[in-house]
């Protein structure tokens, strides 16, 4: 009995983590592809505007999930770690598109996929030299 229940409950988890996975997958757009670095370094830009000084766009970043389980964040964090991958130090969001109440209702009737879908630029932002030597200066000071 006890091992019914163990696989009973190993098959319940294994559900709830493959629901709320995200998917993401990069599109080379430049085919220059850097060093991997950590996602934790990869900043987020809502628009062009703020992105501080040059930078090169590496890919465009696809991300995917059912809606049930996968909110902005998780999105974010699979598209991050993507770019990561591919060495962009920045991602400049795109559209997010929720399902319609169509594909929800649909959804919760047959289980059909309902998804939210977004896309990012991955890109490369070049150092910026003179506030690295401002930030130095200040703290030698």
């Amino acid at each position: 009995m006890k091992l019914r229940l163990k696989v009973f409950l190993l098959f319940i988890l294994v559900i709830m983590i493959s629901g709320c996975s995200v998917s993401s997958k990069a599109t080379m757009t430049t085919g220059h592809k850097r060093p991997p670095i950590s996602p934790d370094e990869v900043k987020i830009y809502d628009s062009i505007e703020k992105v501080p000084g040059q930078y090169e766009e590496m890919a465009l970043i696809t991300s995917k999930g059912d809606y049930r389980h996968t909110d902005l964040a998780n999105m974010y964090s699979s598209m991050r770690a993507e770019a990561a991958k591919i060495g962009a130090n920045g991602l400049i969001l795109g559209e997010i598109q929720e399902p319609r109440t169509r594909d929800m209702v649909l959804n919760a009737i047959f289980n059909t996929g309902s998804y939210r879908t977004g896309k990012a630029t991955a890109i490369f932002v070049f150092p910026n030299r003179e506030n690295e030597t401002t930030t130095n200066t200040k703290e030698g000071e």
